[in-house]
C-alpha cells in the first residue's frame, strides 16, 4: 500500500470517527499521537483539532459553493482527490462560514466568493481546467 493510499485511508477513518459522533476523541489523544496523525494530513495538531470540531459543516458549504461555481464535487474528487482533501480542510478551518452561507443563500456567492473564500484560487483553476476540456 502506497504512502498516499495510507494517508487517504487514515483521513477517511479520521473523518468517519467525527462524523459518527466521537466528539472530543482527538483531544483525548496524547500530544505525540495527535501530532503524528496531524502530520499525515500536512496539518498541525491544532488545525486538525479544529477540523475535527467543525464536523461536516464546512463540507456542506464546500459542496454548495462548488455547485454555485459550476464545479462538480464528485468529478473533481475522482480526478483530484488530494485537491478535494485540501478544499475540505480549508472549508473546515475557514472563519467566514457565516458569510459563505449567507452569500450562497442569497445567490451572491459566485460573484463575491473571491473576496473571502480560502478556496477561491483553487476554484478558479478548476473552472479554467473544466473550460479547457470543453475546447
Amino acid at each position: 500500500m502506497s504512502a498516499e493510499t495510507q494517508s487517504k485511508n487514515l483521513l477517511e477513518r479520521f473523518l468517519a470517527k467525527w462524523r459518527a459522533g466521537f466528539d472530543g476523541w482527538f483531544e483525548r489523544l496524547d500530544a505525540e499521537e495527535a501530532e503524528h496523525i496531524a502530520r499525515e494530513f500536512g496539518l498541525t495538531a491544532n488545525e486538525l483539532s479544529a477540523v475535527s470540531r467543525s464536523g461536516d459543516r464546512g463540507a456542506a458549504l464546500l459542496h454548495r459553493m462548488m455547485r454555485a461555481n459550476g464545479l462538480s464535487y464528485e468529478e473533481i474528487r475522482q480526478a483530484h482527490p488530494d485537491v478535494v482533501r485540501d478544499l475540505e480542510i480549508h472549508c473546515s478551518l475557514c472563519s467566514e462560514k457565516k458569510r459563505c452561507r449567507r452569500e450562497l443563500e442569497s445567490g451572491d456567492a459566485p460573484e463575491g466568493f473571491t473576496e473571502y473564500c480560502p478556496n477561491a484560487p483553487t476554484f478558479v483553476e478548476l473552472q479554467a481546467e473544466a473550460l479547457q476540456r470543453l475546447v
